[in-house]
């Protein structure tokens, strides 16, 4: 029976085609014609910095960390604003929230699959922390079982300009899975993953506005826990999220 439902998962179906990604270096030159047809694409896109003090930003870490305190994954997303928020904007985004705990995931993961074929399955996620803190959300946007972009979400001691919370975030996209560890071998190019994050939620009404910041101390590349090579240019998507029903 577990090989069925294994096998099951393997074939789960595919979601439908990908947004595009754009290249990283539109969000750096932010008065070229490419930004700024980016901007009319994505209304949501402002100019100028989020409303976040610069002394936020500076003390935002740059890697959260995974098995035995190993520096981990890149800074790439930052939303302003509450768990509902949160919730409201991804969902109605095309995103599924990945419960905390292996059990609990694997049984969402196969709900999906044999209740609502249309989900393609989702599996735990590794533990990651950040302020000594494990992640408070998990969110993906799964092909199959070895390919899925997703991102973690930590909420932080900090409010935005506006006094809304502050939830720090790292996302990457999944392209199989290294059997032994069960962990998954990521994109080294986490860029492309942030304007994945950003280009899906354009449509979403629960997104009031999105800025990128570039932020020093995240620039660069580095290894992360598994051995995985990753770079980042350095900017990292900010969300801020509506008030209203």
């Amino acid at each position: 029976m577990i090989a069925m439902l294994f096998a099951a998962l393997l074939v789960a179906p595919a979601r439908a085609q990908e947004l595009p990604r754009f290249d990283a270096l539109i969000d750096q030159v932010k008065g070229s014609p490419a930004y700024q047809a980016v901007r009319q694409a994505n209304p949501k896109l402002m100019a100028g910095d989020p409303p976040v003090s610069p002394a936020i930003l500076a003390a935002l870490p740059a890697r959260n960390l995974g098995h035995g305190g190993k520096p981990a994954d890149p800074l790439t997303v930052v939303f302003l604003g509450t768990a509902q928020q949160i919730q409201t904007a991804l969902t109605g985004a095309g995103w599924t929230q990945v419960p905390m705990g292996d059990r609990a995931a694997i049984e969402k993961g196969l709900e999906d699959t044999f209740w609502h074929h249309h989900r393609p399955p989702n599996l735990p996620f590794h533990v990651f922390y950040v302020n000594g803190k494990r992640e408070d959300m998990n969110w993906a946007m799964a092909q199959n079982l070895n390919t899925r972009h997703h991102f973690r979400l930590w909420r932080l001691p900090y409010r935005d300009d506006e006094g809304r919370e502050i939830w720090w975030g790292s996302g990457d996209y999944d392209l199989k899975i290294r059997l032994r560890d069960f962990s998954h071998v990521v994109d080294p190019d986490v860029n492309a993953e942030r304007l994945f994050i950003r280009d899906s939620l354009a449509q979403s009404p629960g997104v009031s506005a999105m800025w990128m910041k570039l932020l020093p101390q995240v620039k660069g590349e580095m290894v992360n826990n598994f051995g995985y090579k990753l770079r980042t240019d350095g900017n990292v998507l900010f969300v801020g999220l509506s008030t209203a029903p």
